[in-house]
């Protein structure tokens, strides 16, 4: 099953955009056991593979279930990809029941994430999936 990456670059580039509160967006894929950056829009970052069960993106790989973090400082096992990230939403990208990969948004604000921007980074999650 092969992604789309133009629809994944530009819709990452949007979210990136249009949410004045989403300071890195990136979607990492499934390789395995690993997580593999793809496009991302933000501070480059030196994490470009996360085992899967680690960190918030590898936890969502595992479960296939959202995951908010309000502040990163509180989340055991958080990876620090800058220092500046306060808070965190990393959604599932499934199709037919197997996680393909996550879209990760890190925001420089605590607690940035409420029901409008989960939403939006699940749906595009969605849309992501959709186009494999």
């Amino acid at each position: 099953m092969d992604l789309d990456i133009e629809l994944i670059d530009r819709t990452v580039a949007s979210l990136h955009e249009q949410e004045p509160a989403f300071d890195w967006v990136g979607v990492y894929f499934v390789d395995g056991d690993t997580l593999v950056l793809g496009p991302f829009r933000g501070e480059p970052t030196e994490h470009e593979r996360i085992a899967v069960g680690q960190g918030v993106c590898g936890g969502v790989a595992a479960t296939g279930e959202t995951e908010v973090v309000p502040d990163v400082r509180e989340r055991p096992g958080h990876i620090v990809c800058d220092l500046k990230t306060r808070s965190e939403v990393v959604a599932p990208i499934v199709r037919e029941g197997r996680v393909l990969g996550v879209l990760d948004i890190d925001s420089n604000r605590p607690d940035a994430f409420g029901e409008r921007e989960v939403r939006l980074v699940e749906e595009a999650a969605q849309e992501i999936a959709a186009s494999a």
